[in-house]
C-alpha cells in the first residue's frame, strides 16, 4: 500500500517510509505533515509492501529513508528483511537512513553519521530530531542540488545540442567515444557558474557570493581529501612545531614519491618549502590596521597576485596560496627549503593537494626563481643620452636648418656646456642665413 501526500517534489523534501505497519504509517503521516525541516515541508512516501521498497527508491528522488528492520512484529530471531534493503541501499546509491525499530538490539554496528537508530518506544518527536539533525549536516540538501543540477544539465545537452547537432554526433552515438565526450560536457557544467547554482540551492538560507565572471573560488585550487598517502607536488601538509602549527608545501616531482602498486619511490627524500601565515604578513597588518587605505589594500592584492613589493626581494620568492577549510591563507617561501624524509613526511599531516594547473605554477615559478641569473645593471641614463644624441644627428642631416635649441639639447645630452652668449651667435648667424 503507498501512500503520498498530494505535493509537488521540487518543494518538499522526499522521506520514504518503508514500514509494514499501516497505523504507523498514518500516524506518521499526521505528525509530519505541517512540518518543515531545512525551510521545506517533508513529503511521506509509504511504502508498506517490502518487495516493492528497493523500486520505490530507485523511481523517486528520495531525501531521506526511514526504515523499520523487522517484517511483521519485532521479536528476537524474527525476519530482519530490512537489514538487506539498507544493504541495497548502500550497495547501488545514497540515502542517509533512519532505522526505526521497537528492537534496536544488535543493530547499533550498522549506525553512523548518515545511518541512525531511532527506537520506536521513544515516540515520533525523538525520529523528528533525528531527522533534524540527518538536515543539519547539509549532506541532503548537497546531494539533491547536485542530482538536479546533473538533470538539468543533461536534458539540456541533450536537447539543446545533442538533438541540434544529430548529423554531425551521430558518427560517434554508437560508440563509447560518445559516452566520453558526453561526460566531458557534463563536467563542463560544473565550471564556476555550474557550482554557483548547485551552492546557491544546497544553502538558500544564507547569503551566497556568486565568483565573478572568469575568476575561480579558492575551492577550486585543491584537490581534498588528498588521494591516498604518498606525497604529491603541491601537497600542504601540517606538522607540530615548538611554537604550534608549521606549513610545509612539496615541491618535488609527484612521480618520484609514488609508492602504490608495489613500487619503489625514485627519492628518498623530497624538496619542500616552508610556509608562513598571511595573517603574520604586513602587507595584511597594514589592511587590516587602515581598510579604508587604497594603497594598503592594493599591496595586499599585488601579494595574492604573486607580485609582492620588490623591497621585500623578487616577487617570485613568494608564491600566494588561498586559504580553504583548515587549510589557512598561506605565503610560500623559496628561499626557506627543507629535505625531510618520505618516511618523516607521511607523518605530517595532508590537508590537501593543489590541482592543475596550480601545482605545475608552483613548481614553474619556483624553477624560475631558482634559476635566475644576477647580471650588473645597464647605465640607463648613458642610453637616454646615446638617443637622444642619435636623434639630433638624425633629424641634421634630414634637415641642415635645425634648430639652434635642438643642437643645444643634444649637446646637453651628450654632456657637453654649452654657454649661452654661444647660443645667441649661433642664433644671429641663422638669421643671417636666412636673409
Amino acid at each position: 500500500m503507498n501512500i503520498t501526500t498530494q505535493s509537488n517534489p521540487v518543494d518538499y523534501w522526499n522521506i520514504l517510509v518503508i514500514e509494514d505497519n499501516e497505523d504507523l504509517v498514518r500516524q506518521m503521516k499526521e505528525f509530519f505533515v505541517k512540518i518543515a525541516v531545512s525551510g521545506r515541508p517533508l513529503r511521506l512516501m509509504a511504502e508498506t509492501d517490502w518487495d516493492r521498497a528497493f523500486s520505490a527508491l530507485k523511481v523517486h528522488k528520495v531525501d531521506l529513508v526511514i526504515l523499520d528492520i523487522y517484517k511483521g512484529e519485532a521479536n528476537i530471531g524474527g525476519e530482519r528483511i530490512g537489514e538487506s534493503v539498507l544493504a541495497q541501499i548502500r550497495s547501488t546509491a545514497f540515502v542517509p537512513v533512519i532505522i526505526h525499530t521497537n528492537l534496536p538490539e544488535g543493530l547499533v554496528e550498522l549506525t553512523n553519521e548518515f545511518v541512525r537508530l531511532v527506537p520506536k518506544t521513544e515516540g515520533l518527536g525523538a525520529l523528528l530530531k533525528q531527522i533534524k539533525q540527518v538536515f543539519a549536516t547539509k549532506i541532503p540538501q548537497i546531494h539533491r542540488a547536485i542530482a538536479d543540477h546533473l538533470d538539468h544539465t543533461l536534458r539540456d545537452y541533450m536537447w539543446g545540442f545533442v538533438v541540434k547537432n544529430w548529423l554531425e554526433l551521430s558518427q560517434i552515438a554508437g560508440k563509447p567515444e560518445f559516452v566520453r565526450v558526453l561526460l566531458q560536457r557534463l563536467a563542463i557544467s560544473f565550471s564556476s557558474d555550474g557550482v554557483d547554482e548547485v551552492a546557491a540551492d544546497a544553502f538558500p538560507e544564507l547569503p551566497y557570493e556568486a565568483v565573478a565572471t572568469e575568476k575561480i573560488h579558492p575551492a577550486e585550487f585543491y584537490v581534498k581529501p588528498p588521494m591516498g598517502t604518498d606525497p604529491a607536488l603541491g601537497d600542504v601538509r601540517v606538522r607540530i612545531g615548538q611554537s604550534g602549527n608549521e606549513y610545509v608545501v612539496v615541491l618535488w616531482p609527484t612521480c618520484d614519491m609514488v609508492s602504490t602498486g608495489g613500487r619503489t619511490p625514485k627519492t628518498d627524500k623530497a624538496l619542500c618549502a616552508q610556509a608562513t601565515l598571511l595573517s603574520d604578513a604586513q602587507e595584511f597588518k597594514d589592511c587590516m590596521a587602515d581598510p579604508e587605505s587604497k594603497s594598503a589594500r592594493n599591496k595586499l592584492i599585488e601579494l595574492f597576485k604573486n607580485n609582492r613589493d620588490k623591497s621585500r626581494g623578487t616577487s617570485d620568492r613568494f608564491h600566494f596560496l588561498p586559504g580553504l577549510c583548515d587549510i589557512p591563507d598561506l605565503i610560500v617561501d623559496f628561499q626557506d627549503l627543507e629535505y625531510p624524509s618520505l618516511v618523516e613526511m607521511k607523518t605530517w599531516r595532508s590537508l590537501g593537494t593543489l590541482r592543475s594547473p596550480h601545482g605545475e605554477l608552483l613548481s614553474i615559478r619556483f624553477e624560475r626563481y631558482r634559476n635566475r641569473i644576477g647580471t650588473p645593471d645597464l647605465d640607463n641614463e648613458l642610453l637616454v643620452k646615446r638617443c637622444l644624441i642619435a636623434g639630433v644627428a638624425q633629424a641634421t642631416q634630414m634637415d641642415p636648418a635645425v634648430s639652434t635649441e635642438q643642437r643645444k639639447r643634444g649637446d646637453l645630452a651628450a654632456g657637453t656646456t654649452i654657454h649661452s652668449s654661444a647660443v645667441d651667435d649661433s642664433a644671429e648667424t641663422d638669421k643671417e642665413r636666412l636673409h
